[in-house]
């Protein structure tokens, strides 16, 4: 009687772990998200605004950006990370019934993915300045307001990187573009005479 009663509260000890892990991961990840129009604006503002090397110019704008957006990416994140936490649920389910609520789940989780990109391109239509994202920013490769095949296996591909490593994603994701977006900025300002 004993075992059993520590076996059941050893279940539910790594049980309540792993979905603290699970939620924490998915908030990290859900962050990166959230920060991509943010980083969509910032990226044309830099584009002829040297002042944005410093921190503490970069730091105001991102606060109002975020005072902007913030609503519409907390909508989005909360649905991911329902949706990503109803996966891990269904995931102790057997059989077909698994497989139906996973394709689902995953098909839900792609078309909030993609219209969180599309708003974000959608804003830059807005300010007249769409054809700078497309031709300057990696994230071209998952912006497309159609879903085609290439954004939804895009879509799906992000989807599953985020649910198996979402700190991995937010550490990386801004590292990525800071290192890559940099010598990008740092030509063009040159050539415009800006540093």
């Amino acid at each position: 009687m004993e075992s059993r009663f520590n076996e059941a509260i050893h279940r539910i000890y790594y049980f309540l772990k792993l979905n603290l892990m699970l939620v924490l991961g998915f908030l990290l990840g859900g962050c990166l998200l959230s920060s991509l129009t943010v980083g969509i604006s910032l990226h044309l503002e830099a584009k002829n605004n040297a002042a944005l090397l410093t921190f503490k110019q970069w730091w105001n704008k991102v606060k109002i950006e975020y005072k902007q957006t913030a609503l519409i990416s907390w909508l989005y994140n909360l649905c991911i990370i329902l949706l990503l936490w109803a996966l891990f649920v269904t995931s102790q389910l057997k059989g077909i019934v698994f497989l139906m609520s996973w394709f689902v789940q995953v098909a839900l989780l792609i078309g909030c993915v993609l219209t969180m990109l599309a708003e974000a391109q959608l804003r830059q239509y807005y300010e007249g300045a769409a054809w700078q994202i497309t031709k300057l920013s990696w994230m071209q490769l998952f912006m497309s307001p159609k879903a085609n095949i290439g954004t939804l296996l895009l879509g799906f591909i992000l989807g599953l990187v985020s649910l198996q490593f979402p700190a991995i994603v937010f550490l990386t994701g801004w590292a990525i573009w800071i290192s890559f977006m940099t010598s990008i900025y740092y030509k063009e300002w040159t050539r415009l005479e800006i540093i």
